[in-house]
């Protein structure tokens, strides 16, 4: 869980114990045994794909997502990292112009969104769905090939650095029609289990964290490992709940950096990253903050250039 301290019963009640058993489990069976890996702790990164995987278990397209006025330069820069490190995959940007013409699973719950947040948070999920991939959030560099998780996973996720065991929506992929997607499109909240104390924190960007972005995203994975009591299915007779490989993979590959950074200038940023990061990290989140800036006017990534630009 890195070096920070956790705070236990954010999302829900039991989520230390959950950690622990059902995530550690999947980790152990679907991600050090099947990509030989060693744990993070030893700073090792993943082996070769097997000769078994001939093609990938989930397709080779990230999926990025803007919504409301011009990409800043950085940012555009930050994409660039995932085209040059997968030059072979396909990369699409999601802009409102491709929503028009997407046919969804759960279109009122898009039309209803009350913000811009949580249309792109119910935007991912449904692009996901409906064509596989990887979905990151733009603010995401790129470190090292994707291509070992796709050959071996079906659906995976990373924890995020927020003090507390939280499944972050920024970066996560999944093979095309993924039954833990069509969950958090359309699993209903009372179904989930009841919030723990995230639902005292009275922040202005807390109802959108929990009804459409990690939150939910924590509580609906949580109760759907639960169902199948932790172990992914492998039977072809599950049909729709054939869950195949699933793992949540630990801090570092995702996220070293913390979300504390996001109120850093540039020069400690660049110093935080420097020191954060591991040879098991694949990307690294920048916090930029961007929604928060355009939704509610609160302090976010900028340089001198891109300060003045509209961002989501």
């Amino acid at each position: 869980m890195g070096n920070r301290k956790m705070q236990w019963g954010w999302w829900f009640e039991d989520d230390e114990d959950f950690c622990w058993k059902t995530m550690r489990g999947l980790y152990e069976e679907n991600v050090r045994k099947r990509m030989s890996m060693q744990s993070p702790v030893g700073g090792e990164s993943p082996g070769s794909p097997s000769k078994e995987t001939a093609s990938p278990r989930i397709p080779r397209i990230i999926h990025q997502i803007w919504l409301g006025g011009n990409i800043p330069e950085q940012f555009l820069a930050w994409r660039n990292t995932w085209i040059d490190l997968h030059p072979e995959w396909q990369h699409i940007l999601w802009t409102e112009e491709d929503v028009e013409e997407l046919a969804m699973l759960n279109p009122e719950a898009y039309k209803n969104a009350p913000n811009l947040g949580a249309k792109s948070d119910l935007l991912r999920l449904e692009v996901v769905w409906r064509f596989g991939g990887l979905y990151i959030d733009i603010d995401f560099e790129c470190l090292k090939s994707f291509d070992v998780l796709h050959d071996h996973l079906d659906f995976y996720a990373g924890l995020s650095n927020v003090g507390a065991m939280e499944i972050s929506n920024g970066i996560f992929a999944a093979r095309k029609k993924h039954p833990i997607l069509k969950k958090l499109l359309m699993d209903q909240d009372k179904k989930l289990p009841a919030i723990g104390a995230a639902a005292r924190l009275n922040w202005v960007g807390m109802p959108t964290i929990t009804a459409s972005g990690p939150g939910r995203f924590t509580r609906v994975f949580a109760r759907a490992m639960r169902e199948i009591e932790a172990k992914h299915s492998q039977s072809e007779e599950e049909g729709d709940e054939d869950y195949g490989f699933v793992a949540v993979l630990p801090i570092d590959f995702f996220f070293a950096l913390p979300n504390s950074v996001i109120s850093a200038d540039l020069s400690t940023r660049k110093r935080m990253t420097e020191e954060a990061l591991k040879p098991c990290s694949f990307a690294i989140h920048h916090w930029a903050g961007s929604w928060l800036k355009v939704q509610y006017g609160l302090p976010a990534w900028s340089s001198e250039k891109d300060e003045r630009e509209e961002e989501l």
